[in-house]
């Protein structure tokens, strides 16, 4: 079964870092650094262990047979890769049994003791016949490395950057002071008890090593001299091996001297197996020719042989071989057996690891010792102090360790005097706790009657009133009562606010609430809905009649000043009422009537009542319908320009056009521009609306000017919303720019009530404007707020004369006189004048008689699409020698003739924009 510890165990970053710790534990079992005597440090368990802890037993088993396989080539026998997969078998089901004390050393050193070193002995005494001599220090030799590695692996883990970067679960990676303790002690002693231990074995290789070469060196030095002796004495082989046989039992036993011809056939030597006679004597056969020095060599058994590196190295010997000085033909062969120096050796590492190994046990019981004493004392003042201040509310006994450590000691005492602390803390909690909750309670009272009430005026809030409304139709779908609802506006209470403060017009609605709860029945609610906004339900309504003499009574209150710190002050109110079952049933439903019929008596002059009516409600859904669909009117490209010609009175030609917007709704309607405009200009899509016209109207003048008509003058409306933005200049002259028209000639009407709204914005915008070349024609003038203060200082180049002035010049003497003193007062400003709304010849006359330089209106042409106004232009281009009155009538006719109409009987509405 897995334990796996991390928490994506099927993402990519936990399978590449397991694939990466497998890797390094098979590189170091291939690469394992050579101790001593043949004997390697195997460290690929370090990984293995880290595996285990990481992601689970069954992954540490498998990646322990993947970096064990080299020792299959190191052993040549698959029995290690047995006893160092059973490590993390044995080591993780340790684990499970104590997921709490997760030491992996003891536990380590619990396997190599009871399983690993039998399984080691039976397999080099049992399988390879190995002596004891040399299993017995293999054997102590894999408990330390495998103990050794598990410290590694668990003082790795210990490192919080390790731990992260291999995907150590937040639950595993922290760990018990305890096992911190073990570890430090731990590496204290094995660390450099290890060092110790590997550079006291390679020493004494060494010296061995050293030793073995002195004696051949010496042999070497004695031996062709006596055999020279011997040679000049007697040619026989037999005088020969007499000799050698001497030299023999005069060296150190095992030592072979031979003198062998150039092809290897023996003549004499110290060991009696080998014979003379001509017998070839190979001392490299079945092994491996090593150089040690100069003309001497390690004859070691071939690595393909099945046999253990560490014994390989024993049955190995020194071959020095040389030519004799006084026979040239000879060759003098010395072998020297290093199994007595290595029997000698392994008798001396085997007390030395018996010292280390017992060092080491030692380390690891004391660690234990000491790592349980140092902590016991702190995880019994953890486990007493557990959920310390529920005890200590509880009055629970307390039993806290005693300890001869000075500083656990000390904060042992501390707990306990900060128990004592706590206990009075807590009787005083208790008992502000107490005055707590009363409190809680007084200001859970407040709030719950601040979420149904209006803090400000007391009355009940939406919430409350919604409630009220709901019981009270519930009520009438049983009785069968009416119910009335009154929604009522203060009239201009921004006002209010602006200029006497918002204290008094806070002030206000509490006399407002007070005056209104006065007015009506107890069995009714009054509420307010918020800001100005009030509400009146009134419950068991005979008729509309009553309810209308409520909305009266209201009124009527209203007739009385109020006295706001010693100031009188006179407001009204606008009344929207509506009537249950009459005009619906649902409280949501009714507010919404209410509040349609309360505009409905805003828009008729304020101070009043409406009932609300089907009508209203259609009303506005058909403006909610326009509002919708003027939102999408732009990018559906369903608006387009008409142009209304501006002739010059004078001699008839048109000098001039004036773009007007149109809302094409469905394919045959055209939507007027009464209808759709005000909506723009609340909602503010009349900015990029009237950046869309500029854009267009330009443009179209631009390709009659390129089509051989013009130039004319240009002349487009601007908003509110477009004059005081702030990019208004640089925005025009990106148009223009883009479309390489002459600013000269293009004419911007902006009315009245626009610049009044803030003059000195007003002077400085058109001043600009005025720079760029572009010309400000006055709109609609003598209908807002006409003063000759601010006409005076506005660069104004045209004032046009509203219609409502121009249709009763003909009948009417004050309208007559207007205009004359209109047009005079533009001529003595340097002004030109331009009349709207012309429809007759009459009012043309009197126009061209007062000096008025230019007119619009039904009398020439309505508003034309572009391709219908070109035909004017044509008959503009071919009239151009005809007198202004025959010319104005060409284009009338041709006017006409395309519209192939008769005029409207309502010219007002054909010229309205």
């Amino acid at each position: 079964m897995i334990l796996p510890a991390v928490a994506e165990k099927y993402s990519l970053k936990p399978a590449l870092i397991l694939l990466v710790l497998i890797t390094a534990g098979l590189v170091g079992n291939i690469f394992a650094p050579r101790l001593f005597m043949g004997f390697n440090y195997l460290f690929g368990s370090i990984a293995v262990l880290v595996i285990l802890r990481v992601y689970g037993l069954l992954w540490s088993v498998v990646a322990a047979l993947i970096a064990a396989s080299p020792t299959i080539w190191l052993f040549h026998h698959p029995f290690a890769l047995i006893w160092l997969t059973l490590e993390p078998l044995a080591i993780g089901l340790l684990l499970r049994r104590n997921p709490n004390a997760p030491n992996l050393v003891l536990f380590s050193a619990i396997y190599w003791t009871l399983l690993g070193v039998p399984l080691i002995f039976l397999f080099f005494l049992g399988v390879q016949g190995a002596g004891l001599g040399g299993t017995l220090p293999a054997a102590m030799m894999y408990w330390l490395i495998g103990v050794t590695n598990a410290l590694v692996a668990s003082l790795l883990l210990n490192i919080p950057v390790v731990a992260a970067l291999v995907g150590l679960r937040k639950r595993l990676q922290s760990i018990s002071l305890r096992q911190v303790i073990f570890n430090l002690l731990m590496a204290v002693v094995a660390g450099p008890a290890i060092l110790v231990m590997i550079l006291n074995g390679r020493m004494m290789e060494n010296q061995s090593h050293a030793n073995a070469l002195k004696v051949i060196e010496d042999i070497a030095r004695v031996a062709p001299l006596e055999i020279a002796l011997a040679l000049g004495q007697d040619q026989e082989t037999q005088a020969l091996g007499a000799i050698l046989v001497d030299l023999g039992a005069a060296i150190p036993e095992g030592i072979i001297i031979s003198v062998c011809d150039v092809r290897g056939g023996v003549l004499a030597s110290s060991y009696p197996a080998i014979r003379p006679a001509g017998d070839i004597h190979d001392p490299f056969y079945n092994s491996d020719k090593l150089p040690v020095a100069a003309g001497i060599y390690r004859a070691m058994p071939r690595s393909d042989i099945p046999i253990p590196l560490w014994q390989r190295v024993q049955r190995s010997s020194l071959v020095r071989e040389s030519l004799l000085e006084s026979a040239p033909e000879l060759r003098l062969l010395i072998e020297m057996p290093l199994a007595p120096h290595q029997h000698r050796l392994l008798q001396r590492q085997t007390g030395s690891l018996a010292l280390f190994l017992a060092l080491i046990i030692a380390a690891l019981i004391n660690a234990l010792f000491f790592s349980r004493w140092l902590a016991a004392p702190l995880f019994q003042l953890s486990r007493a102090t557990t959920n310390l201040p529920a005890r200590i509310n509880d009055r629970a006994r307390i039993d806290y360790p005693e300890t001869r450590i000075t500083e656990i000691d000390r904060l042992i005492g501390n707990f306990k005097a900060m128990g004592e602390v706590l206990q009075e803390k807590f009787s005083e909690i208790t008992k502000s706790n107490e005055t707590l909750e009363r409190r809680v309670q007084k200001r859970t009272e407040e709030l719950e009657y601040l979420a149904t009430h209006d803090p400000l005026t007391r009355l009940p809030n939406r919430n409350l009133l919604r409630d009220r409304l709901e019981q009270a139709l519930t009520q009438q779908s049983r009785h069968g009562d009416r119910i009335g609802l009154l929604l009522l506006d203060l009239d201009n209470f921004k006002m209010v606010n602006d200029t006497l403060g918002h204290t008094a017009g806070d002030l206000l609605l509490q006399q407002v609430a007070q005056r209104l709860c006065g007015s009506v029945r107890r069995m009714d609610t009054v509420a307010r809905l918020g800001g100005d906004e009030f509400v009146i339900l009134a419950a068991e309504v005979h008729s509309a009649d009553g309810l209308g003499k409520i909305a009266q009574k209201v009124l009527e209150e209203f007739g009385i000043p109020f006295l706001l710190s010693g100031q009188e002050l006179f407001i009204t109110a606008s009344v929207g009422v509506t009537l249950s079952p009459d005009d619906g049933h649902g409280a949501d439903l009714l507010l919404k009537n209410a509040d349609t019929a309360m505009y409905q008596a805003k828009k008729l002059g304020k101070n009043n009542f409406q009932f609300f009516t089907g009508e209203m409600d259609l009303r506005i859904r058909n403006r909610l319908d326009l509002e919708t669909r003027l939102r999408r009117a732009l990018e559906r490209n369903e608006f387009l320009l008409h142009y209304q010609p501006q002739i010059d009175l004078y001699d008839g030609r048109i000098v001039g056009i004036e773009g007007l917007i149109r809302w094409q709704k469905e394919p045959h309607e055209l939507v007027e521009p009464t209808d759709f405009i005000p909506i723009l200009e609340e909602t503010g899509l009349i900015v990029p609306t009237g950046d869309w016209v500029l854009q267009t109207a330009i443009g179209q003048a631009k390709q009659w000017e390129a089509d051989g008509f013009g130039p004319l003058q240009l002349a487009v409306n601007i908003s509110a919303r477009q004059f005081y933005r702030e990019n208004l200049p640089e925005k025009i002259q990106r148009i223009l720019s883009d479309n390489a028209f002459d600013s000269s000639l293009l004419t911007l009407e902006i009315t009245e009530s626009i610049l009044i709204q803030d003059i000195e914005e007003s002077v400085s915008k058109l001043g600009a404007l005025k720079k760029m070349g572009v010309n400000i024609a006055l709109d609609d003038f003598g209908t807002g707020y006409s003063s000759l203060a601010y006409l005076k200082r506005l660069p104004i180049d045209e004032l046009k004369i509203d219609r409502t002035f121009v249709d009763g010049i003909t009948h009417d003497a004050n309208d007559a006189t207007l205009i004359d003193a209109i047009i005079e007062l533009a001529h003595k400003l340097g002004m030109k004048v331009v009349a709207e709304g012309v429809e007759t010849a009459d009012q043309l006359a009197f126009l061209k008689h007062k000096g008025c330089e230019k007119m619009q209106g039904f009398y020439l042409s309505r508003p034309l699409p572009p391709t219908a106004l070109e035909d004017l232009l044509k008959i503009d281009a071919e009239q151009k020698s005809a007198r202004g009155e025959e010319h104005r009538a060409a284009l009338n006719r041709a006017f006409w003739d395309a519209q192939a109409s008769s005029p409207p009987k309502d010219q007002h509405l054909a010229n309205r924009r």
